[in-house]
């Protein structure tokens, strides 16, 4: 509400009906797009009348309604160009700060952490890997909103003039392209080359053969960055993932019956990502099995806590074993568990197996030999000595868990925001998180505003495809005015990136792309260009030819 009086204000009495009717409902397209903006928000506070929890669906309709309302001011002013220009750049701004401090949490790490926690929840080391999140809820989120910004940059650097700013902006376009793959985002790859897709094309169809070679070049950065990145290589399974480990066992496992031996390991990183730290200390976990592999007395899983473990470093811990009644031989299986992240033997596949030796009381333990060294997994040892990961539920999981909530409730839905509160029945035990969205624009969309909240979708993002299509190609062959055909291209080449990305991930969700999301709409519509219908092929063939001429 005060965006959109804001706006009107700005108007000092120069916004007459019939302005306002020019801006938004002159062309029929215009008409679909303002009635789709208004009926969103409009829906997802209404959907708080039959929503389990009527409050909560209310506020997050009234978060969508201030997106919306940031889309509709800059809709109402963009057609200005002093207001476009420096619009734009508050943009740009935002992606310079933005850039800053994804730079320092990369290179400066945990001293800037404690800044960074006043504004999400993850520690910088998420699931063990340090993607990059700078101030956004996960990394995901992060790679969205580089994803809009990096056209802007890209936009600028191809339409400034002087040669240093041209540079300047090149340069921080290639950094934010680094940065999108530092978060590790998968989809983001994608969006960010289908961004530079529609820039470098709508470039090509107005001749502007630099803007568009700047964009295949930026293109290619973020595809280099993605493939130089080993972690992110790991990711996608081309290398072997960063999670290596060597345990070695330092002295015998025997002991008497009934008693506990102290078992001395040294611990050795191999790999690229640290066994321990701050963020998810580590442990050395182990269980006690007979030599067939069947469960023992003893407590299920042994452990002792691992200090800092970084790459290349090595940590020595004793593990204090509890040993059977029965004397005999066993097997120790050893891993390392990183707390509410992984166990290292679910990464490289296979567990560390040491044999151990319980004697009857009063024997003397020097006359039993027990090798130090490993032994081969009991044969009858199953799958009851892997642990699961918390948090490691795929994108499967979150759209089986939508379609079921569909399926109970396809026509209106459960109300807005409720599938993070209601997929847990439909999750597996363990891993669910309230926190996290159906991982897709539609799903996200039909679970909580049911068929018709999907209508609604379509009827706003109809007219913003189309203003896609119109700021790259043009309208039936002819351009936009020059005046904001760049502002038009970088929402064009943005809003296709974090489109195309919402398939697999859901942004309007979160209060700090939404923003951003829906300016960007704002300007697009106010830029784009003619507001045709797309032509009709049926239509042409129905009509009736023209009387012949005398």
């Amino acid at each position: 509400a005060l965006l959109l009086a804001l706006g009107l204000a700005a108007a000092d009495g120069r916004l007459r009906p019939a302005a306002l009717r020019a801006v938004f409902w002159a062309q029929p397209l215009q008409r679909v797009a303002l009635v789709g903006l208004l009926l969103w928000p409009t829906w997802h506070v209404v959907s708080a009348l039959w929503s389990t929890m009527p409050m909560a669906s209310a506020k997050f309709g009234l978060r969508v309604a201030a997106g919306n309302a940031a889309g509709l001011a800059v809709w109402l002013w963009a057609s200005e160009r002093v207001f476009r220009q420096r619009f734009v750049l508050v943009l740009a701004s935002s992606g310079l700060l933005m850039t800053a401090l994804a730079l320092g949490e990369r290179t400066l790490g945990r001293t800037l952490e404690p800044f960074f926690l006043l504004f999400r929840y993850e520690p910088t080391w998420m699931l063990g890997e340090q993607r990059l999140s700078i101030t956004f809820d996960h990394a995901n989120v992060c790679a969205g909103y580089f994803e809009l910004m990096l056209p802007i940059a890209v936009a600028l650097a191809g339409a400034s003039r002087k040669l240093t700013t041209r540079l300047a902006w090149l340069g921080v376009a290639a950094v934010q392209a680094v940065l999108l793959s530092l978060t590790y985002s998968r989809a983001g790859l994608g969006a960010a080359l289908v961004g530079m897709l529609v820039l470098g094309v709508a470039a090509l169809v107005a001749r502007r053969l630099r803007l568009a070679a700047v964009s295949v070049v930026l293109g290619a950065t973020v595809l280099g960055a993605y493939t130089l990145n080993p972690e992110m290589r790991a990711r996608v399974g081309i290398d072997d993932r960063s999670y290596q480990v060597q345990i070695a066992k330092r002295g015998p496992c025997r002991g008497h019956a009934g008693g506990s031996v102290q078992v001395p390991f040294r611990v050795h990183n191999r790999g690229t990502w640290p066994l321990s730290n701050r963020q998810a200390p580590g442990h050395l976990i182990a269980r006690l099995l007979t030599e067939r592999g069947q469960p023992t007395d003893t407590p299920e899983w042994l452990s002792v806590p691992l200090p800092d473990l970084p790459p290349g470093l090595s940590a020595d811990v004793t593990l204090t074993v509890p040993l059977p009644k029965l004397a005999t031989r066993y097997a120790l299986a050893v891993d390392i568990e990183r707390d509410h992240v992984i166990h290292v033997s679910e990464v490289t596949g296979k567990l560390h197996w040491y044999r151990c030796a319980a004697v009857a009381p009063g024997t003397p333990l020097q006359t039993v030999a027990v090798p130090s060294g490993q032994t081969a997994r009991p044969p009858e040892a199953d799958e009851r000595l892997g642990r699961k990961r918390l948090l490691d539920l795929e994108r499967r999981h979150y759209w089986r868990a939508a379609i079921l909530l569909i399926h109970n409730k396809p026509w209106l839905g459960w109300g807005a925001d409720q599938f993070r509160r209601r997929a847990g029945e439909y999750l597996p035990p363990g891993g669910h998180d309230d926190r996290a969205r159906a991982h897709s624009l539609w799903l996200e969309t039909w679970s909580g505003l049911g068929l018709a909240g999907v209508g609604i979708l379509l009827l706003w993002l109809f007219p913003v495809l189309r203003a896609v299509q119109l700021a790259v190609v043009g309208s039936h062959g002819t351009q936009q005015p020059r005046a904001g055909r760049t502002s038009a291209w970088l929402a064009a080449a943005g809003l296709a990136a974090i489109l195309l990305h919402s398939q697999v991930d859901h942004f309007l969700a979160y209060g700090k792309i939404a923003p951003v999301f829906w300016s960007l709409v704002g300007l697009l519509l106010a830029t784009a260009g003619g507001w045709p219908w797309p032509p009709n092929p049926l239509r042409s063939l129905l009509r009736r030819p023209p009387p012949p001429s005398p």
